[in-house]
């Protein structure tokens, strides 16, 4: 079974993504509502193990910093971009740092299936 870690500041979002994510099957063992900073992505993602990280664009500023930890500490693993907003903005920040999948909300499950 694969797993994740979720980033995102929506409560309500995390959780709808959480029960769609069960459907595919995905385990999630840790959820957070806002970036821990590198050192603490880096003991998530040392002790989680995810095979990627489902990540909110809502704040591009944190967004940006989350991909760029990640590429120093766990160079390759997949980050999946989701939110309300498939804005020329929001899509070309994420190409300028690799991002190839973002999900616009409401995600469903066959939406996550096909992304990973």
């Amino acid at each position: 079974m694969l797993r994740a870690i979720l980033i995102g500041p929506d409560d309500v979002a995390n959780r709808s993504l959480v029960d769609c994510l069960a459907e595919v099957p995905l385990e999630i063992p840790l959820v957070m509502s806002h970036y821990p900073g590198a050192e603490g992505l880096r003991r998530a993602v040392q002790v989680r193990r995810p095979d990627f990280l489902i990540v909110s664009t809502l704040d591009l500023k944190e967004f940006t910093a989350i991909v760029q930890t990640l590429e120093s500490l766990s160079p390759g693993l997949l980050v999946v971009g989701f939110g309300a907003h498939n804005s020329v903005e929001v899509l070309t920040a994420l190409m300028h740092l690799g991002i190839r999948v973002h999900l616009q909300t409401p995600v469903t499950a066959k939406d996550l299936r096909e992304a990973i």
